[in-house]
C-alpha cells in the first residue's frame, strides 16, 4: 500500500523541452536510482511528490475468515482520499 506514496520517476516527455531521452525524477529518488537513470538518460529532478509525476490509487483485496477484506490507499500527489465503507 505505501508504494503510491514512494518516490517515483517516468521516462518520456513530461514539460515543455523534454524529448523521449528525458528522465523525470522526484528529488527523493534513492541516490543509486538517479545516477542510474542519469547515465543512460537526460535526468530532469522534480520536487518530492511532484504531481506531474502521476496520480495512483489502489485497492487491495484479500481474505480474512473466508470473507473478502479491502485496504485502500490514495496518492499523496492528488487530492484524493480513500475509504472503505
Amino acid at each position: 500500500m505505501e508504494a503510491v506514496s514512494l518516490p517515483r520517476w517516468v521516462i518520456g516527455a513530461q514539460s515543455d523541452g523534454d524529448t523521449l531521452r528525458t528522465a523525470t525524477a522526484e528529488a527523493d529518488v534513492p541516490e543509486a536510482a538517479s545516477r542510474a537513470l542519469g547515465a543512460s538518460f537526460d535526468l530532469r529532478t522534480v520536487a518530492p511528490r511532484h504531481e506531474s509525476l502521476g496520480h495512483s490509487n489502489v485497492i487491495e483485496v484479500t481474505r480474512h475468515s473466508d470473507r473478502p477484506a479491502f485496504r485502500a490507499a490514495s496518492d499523496p500527489r492528488a487530492d484524493g482520499s480513500a475509504l472503505i465503507v
